[in-house]
Order: C-alpha cells, then sequence, then structure tokens
C-alpha cells in the first residue's frame, strides 16, 4: 500500500513537472518567428534538458556511469532554471492578461508584436542564466558567523569551547571538490574544539562518492576533540547503511539516538532524523527517553536535523539545539515557504532557556545554486557560566 501510494505520487508530480514545461516550451515557440529553422532541433533539445534530472537518476544505480552523472549535473541546473522561467513567464501572462482589459501596454510595445516577443524572450533567457551564473557562484563564498552562547557550568570541567557548526554539506554529483577545500581551509583556520555536522552529510546513493572518494578533505579538518554528526533525511533516501559506513570512513562519528560526552564538558545528544521511519521503519527514540538517559549533569547540546518542534525542546534541559535541513529556501522565492513551515527558518533564536540555531546549510539539494542565502560556517563560542 505504502509503495503504490508512493507511485500515485510520484506520477502526479511528473505530470505536473511535464504541463509546466510544456508551458515553457510553448511560450517559448511562440515567441519566435515562423521561418526560424531549427524549431524540431529545438523541441528535442528542450525534453532532453528537462527530462535529463530524471534520466540520470533512473540510470543512476544499474549504470554507475559518468553520463548518468552529466544528465544529473545539467538537470539539476534545469531545475533551477525551470523555476525562474515559470516564474517570468507567469509574471508576463498577468501583464498581458491585465492589459487586455486596461490597454496601459505603450504603442511601441504593441505595434509589432512578434518582435517584443522575441526580444522579451531574449531578455527572459538572459535574465535567467545571470540568476543562475550568481546563484553559482554564491556556492564558493561562505560566510562564517560567530555566536556567542552562555550556559550553566554544571559539571564542565572546561571555561569554555570553540564549536564549528556545519549542516547540509549533500556530498553529491553537484559537490565541486573545491569548495571542500574552501571548507576545510576555513575551519582548519578557526582552530576548533569540537566540529558538529547536523545532517545530510550526504546527498545520494554513496557509489558515486566510492566512486570518485568525495569528501577527502572532511578527513583533513582538525578539530581537538573530533568530527560529531547525525543523521539527515537524505542519509536515509540514499541509503542508511552504506551511508553511515561512508561517513564513518571520513572520520566523522555518527550519533543515531545517542550522545558522547566531550571533554568531561559537554553533554552531545545525536537524534536519529525525523524520515527514519519512512525508510527502516523503525520510529527515533522518544526525546524524553534520548535525553534522560543522557549525561544531564553536562552543559546540553542536541543535535536534531529538522528543526521542528522546538517548544518541545525548550521543555527540557537542553542548553543548545543545532539543526540545518531548511537551507532557508535556498532559492527565492521558496524562503517564503520554509519561513512559514518552521518556528525559525534560518539563524538564531531563544525559546525560554533553551538556544536555537538553524543552518542555512553549507552545500546545496537540487540545482547547485543559492539565491537567498550563502554557505555558511558558524563558529559557536560556548562560556560556561
Amino acid at each position: 500500500m505504502r509503495t503504490f501510494t508512493f507511485l500515485i505520487i510520484l506520477t502526479a508530480i511528473v505530470l505536473i513537472y511535464s504541463l509546466l514545461n510544456y508551458y515553457i516550451l510553448r511560450r517559448a515557440l511562440q515567441a519566435l518567428p515562423e521561418s526560424f529553422p531549427y524549431r524540431i532541433w529545438l523541441i528535442i533539445g528542450f525534453i532532453i534538458i528537462a527530462y535529463s534530472f530524471l534520466i540520470g537518476r533512473f540510470l543512476e544505480n544499474p549504470l554507475n556511469t559518468d553520463i548518468t552523472y552529466y544528465f544529473i549535473w545539467l538537470g539539476s541546473f534545469w531545475l533551477g532554471a525551470f523555476i525562474y522561467f515559470i516564474i517570468i513567464i507567469v509574471a508576463l501572462d498577468l501583464l498581458r492578461f491585465s492589459n487586455h482589459y486596461l490597454h496601459y501596454f505603450p504603442q511601441i510595445i504593441t505595434t509589432n508584436w512578434q518582435k517584443t516577443k522575441l526580444i522579451t524572450l531574449i531578455a527572459s533567457i538572459s535574465l535567467v542564466i545571470l540568476i543562475m551564473l550568481i546563484g553559482y557562484i554564491n556556492n564558493f563564498f561562505p560566510k562564517i558567523k560567530y555566536l556567542d552562547i552562555k550556559v550553566p557550568k554544571k559539571s564542565a570541567q572546561l571555561d569554555e569551547m570553540k564549536i564549528v557548526f556545519i549542516s547540509d554539506i549533500h556530498l553529491g554529483v553537484s559537490t565541486i571538490n573545491k569548495q571542500l577545500d574552501i571548507l576545510e581551509k576555513e575551519i582548519n583556520a578557526i582552530h576548533p574544539d569540537l566540529v558538529l555536522i547536523a545532517g545530510d552529510i550526504l546527498d545520494e546513493d554513496a557509489n558515486y562518492l566510492i566512486k570518485n572518494e568525495l569528501g577527502q578533505q572532511i578527513k583533513r579538518i582538525q578539530s581537538k576533540y573530533g568530527i560529531w554528526g547525525i543523521t539527515g533525511n537524505h542519509e536515509f533516501i540514499g541509503g542508511i547503511h552504506s551511508a553511515e559506513k561512508y561517513i564513518e570512513k571520513l572520520g566523522i562519528k555518527l550519533l543515531r539516538d545517542d550522545f558522547a560526552l566531550i571533554a568531561n564538558s559537554i553533554n552531545l545528544v545525536g537524534r536519529e532524523d525525523l524520515s527514519a521511519k519512512n525508510f527502516i521503519h523503525k520510529g527515533r527514540m522518544p526525546l524524553d527517553e534520548l535525553i534522560n538517559k543522557s549525561e544531564l549533569e553536562y552543559p546540553t547540546i542536541l543535535m536534531d536535523h529538522q528543526p521542528f518542534r522546538l517548544d518541545e525542546v525548550a521543555e527540557y534541559p537542553v542548553d543548545l539545539q543545532i539543526s540545518g535541513h531548511t537551507h532557508h529556501g535556498q532559492i527565492f522565492p521558496f524562503n517564503f515557504i520554509t519561513s512559514a513551515i518552521y518556528k525559525k527558518s534560518f539563524g538564531y533564536i531563544k525559546v525560554k532557556n533553551t538556544n536555537f540555531y538553524v543552518s542555512a546549510g553549507f552545500g546545496v539539494w537540487g540545482p547547485p545554486i543559492r539565491t537567498v542565502s550563502r554557505p555558511e560556517i558558524i563558529v559557536i563560542n560556548i562560556k560556561f557560566k
């Protein structure tokens, strides 16, 4: 029954996606003069590009060759362009519709309608290319953010600790080694005591990562008390068993509904991702049970990939929760959607006595662009009062 429901949902998504792509193609063809000689090649090329992401993902596991990854890479860029083409075309159609009744277009636009449509097509394509280029370049300029937090000393033996927190690296086809080189360089320059990764370390099946040895830069990150992480939804999407093995090979210690005492000063608690029940048919441990089995006499940091139910967490003796997952929408206008879904889509918030930080992430999912946020590395200076 679950598989059948999934197929129905997938079919509906593909159908809607196909109709929207047809909408883009039809408007593009209408803007071209009838004498344009390469219409059939334009249509064929458009169809290949529009479905390249689906083709690549479908062939990824059985073939596991470079050609499938080229399809995924091409398709990932198209997904970003697709969003902005839809926004532009809908806006233009609304203008045309309202002009039909209000007649506010100047004569220079209406005199030669075919020429106007062609110029609009060229301008729209140029604008989308510019947006994609800026969004892609944005990936290589992470922002270093600093957060100072004071927590009750309790049994902490240290007076302070410098923590580097990142999330959503999304190691996969869309990852460029240069990005990881920057990540390694920036973190090592900070000289952290502890590095924490709040899920979605991997993006997909580990086969591509193993074949290309992706993420080796993480092994070279220097941290006095190690690198600790948790699962995100993408670890389960790609297969949790292979993901866990690969993550551990990168030198990351995963906490899956478990805890660790760091430097006799911090009680680090890691929750299994909320999506676990959909993939391994096992729900994660209830929060009260997980918290109460940990070392509560020490200052407590909770890692939970998806920042839901912050008010519930604030009822427990948690000094700081770090999360990711939202990407703060990653691409305009999805930041408005994530802001509506989550109490905090991005940044710092304090609820009662608990500090929360939701990261916009370091990597990307889907389109390899960011248009509403920069990749971020958060430096958390914790002082034990």
